[in-house]
């Protein structure tokens, strides 16, 4: 492998900071899949994350559903955990960013918030359930996230989809608003298939 070759791999699994400042890696990827789905079961590959809260995903969910609150995701004034602890949180439902994820929610702007996460991450196929979730009669609880990482995420994190600065004029950037707002306006255009918008999660 040559010099060049080994420079991009190590670029692509670095830390969170040399994450932030690879773009380079994350732009030569493909477009990665994120939609919004009609009310429906699951493929049987899909892993289900139920973001309602903890004591209503474990009375009763998707078969399969992981219980993973927006709650822990974003604080009261809708800023996101850090990216570092994000994927952390992610391994604790058993996730590695290689799997096909059907986001779901009582409110359904829950859901495109934590969808958005999910992209940015690196998660492999995000699905995000476009209404209120609907939970079958009798269905079993889903299943609360470990306490510790089940698995260790490692998917590389898509920061050409951020901008750390202010946009300029014309530009796609996504930056008004709650950081909650951005995450789920964000998942919502790049849904629409405008691949060229970009986030800027941080006030």
């Amino acid at each position: 492998m040559g010099m060049g070759g080994r420079c991009a791999r190590i670029l692509c699994s670095a830390t969170l900071g040399a994450l932030l400042a690879a773009s380079v890696c994350g732009a030569a990827t493909a477009p990665a899949p994120l939609r919004f789905v009609p009310q429906g079961p699951p493929a049987g590959d899909t892993r289900v994350i139920d973001v309602r809260p903890e004591r209503a995903c474990t009375a009763a969910s998707l078969a399969g559903a992981r219980c993973l609150p927006a709650s822990e995701l974003f604080d009261r004034e809708g800023r996101p955990v850090s990216f570092h602890v994000l994927r952390w949180l992610l391994g604790t439902v058993g996730l590695t960013g290689h799997e096909n994820v059907l986001v779901v929610a009582g409110d359904p702007a829950d859901a495109a918030a934590v969808g958005g996460l999910l992209l940015v991450a690196g998660e492999r196929d995000v699905a995000v359930l476009d209404r209120a979730v609907e939970v079958p009669a009798g269905a079993a609880g889903g299943q609360a996230r470990s306490m510790t990482r089940e698995a260790v995420f490692t998917a590389p994190m898509r920061d050409h989809l951020l901008s750390t600065g202010q946009a300029a004029v014309g530009d796609a950037t996504i930056d008004s608003g709650r950081p909650y707002d951005r995450f789920r306006t964000f998942a919502h255009r790049y849904a629409d298939g405008a691949p060229a918008v970009r986030l800027r999660p941080f006030p």
